[in-house]
């Protein structure tokens, strides 16, 4: 039994990944990126609060400003990629793109360009770790831990099994949504009062929505098409995050746009 086991670890593990991503630092074990992922929720919810709780918050301002400069550039960097190379080409089928694995030099760019991706979702978890240290704790809802371990660790796995194809598409949609997020991050941690003033804010998470809708349109329309020859089961999982994720960011935008609060009694 245990050799069993250990032949279809291997097997599932190391060959079935996609051999160009082999050399690729963090792509041979699931070890690294589930110690990562563990780690990150241990520090998000019981190390970090239990450091800060008799601390003042930590001024992390600069820090911040120099990070949301950094995953603005990245996330551009993506979608310029991406349009020049993939889609205004006509490299990649908007709707079904099954993974191209023969020999290929636009392909190469891709599986690179997917790594990074892969690591810019895993440099994404330092956002967290900022809200904690500012003890800015209400901020850390259920959406946002799901949100950033799920793509996290679902970013590994598409880095090591399926590099490319239609995954590419979601990808692009989500680096343009982070472009304009952390544009606003940036601004706001400039100055604090931009949260006020900047009429925008809400409409990020309208944003944020609406690349889940469009999603959800692209994968049910790729599942009932009989020529897309892209897994049905692949994209019948990401119809099903999208549905949740839609679900999740609706809740989080109605209490916080719409729902009406309590007005304060005034008290003599």
């Amino acid at each position: 039994m245990t050799s069993y086991i250990s032949d279809y670890y291997n097997y599932i593990v190391y060959e079935q990944m996609d051999q160009r991503v082999k050399a690729y630092y963090f792509m041979g074990s699931p070890v690294p990126i589930l110690l990562l992922v563990t780690s990150y929720l241990v520090f998000v919810l019981r190390l970090g609060p239990w450091f800060m709780k008799n601390r003042p918050p930590y001024n992390v301002e600069k820090p911040m400003m120099l990070y949301n400069i950094v995953q603005m550039a990245i996330n551009l960097y993506f979608v310029l990629v991406a349009c020049l190379y993939v889609w205004l080409p006509g490299h990649y089928n908007w709707i079904c793109q099954r993974p191209i694995y023969e020999p290929n030099p636009v392909e190469d760019i891709v599986v690179g360009k997917f790594y990074l991706f892969m690591c810019s979702r895993i440099l994404d978890l330092l956002d967290t770790v900022f809200m904690v240290l500012k003890k800015n704790n209400h901020q850390i809802s259920f959406l946002h831990l799901y949100h950033h371990t799920f793509v996290a660790t679902a970013c590994w796995i598409c880095v090591k099994y399926m590099p490319g194809g239609q995954p590419a598409f979601f990808g692009t949609l989500n680096a343009f949504v982070h472009v304009v997020m952390y544009f606003y991050y940036f601004l706001t941690a400039i100055d604090a009062s931009y949260k006020k003033s900047i009429w925008w804010k809400r409409h990020i998470t309208e944003l944020q929505l609406a690349q889940f809708f469009i999603l959800l349109v692209q994968q049910l329309y790729a599942i009932l098409s009989p020529t897309c020859d892209f897994s049905k089961y692949l994209l019948a999982f990401f119809l099903s995050q999208a549905i949740l994720m839609i679900y999740l960011f609706s809740n989080f935008y109605y209490n916080a746009y719409i729902k009406k609060q309590p007005k304060k009694t005034k008290t003599s």
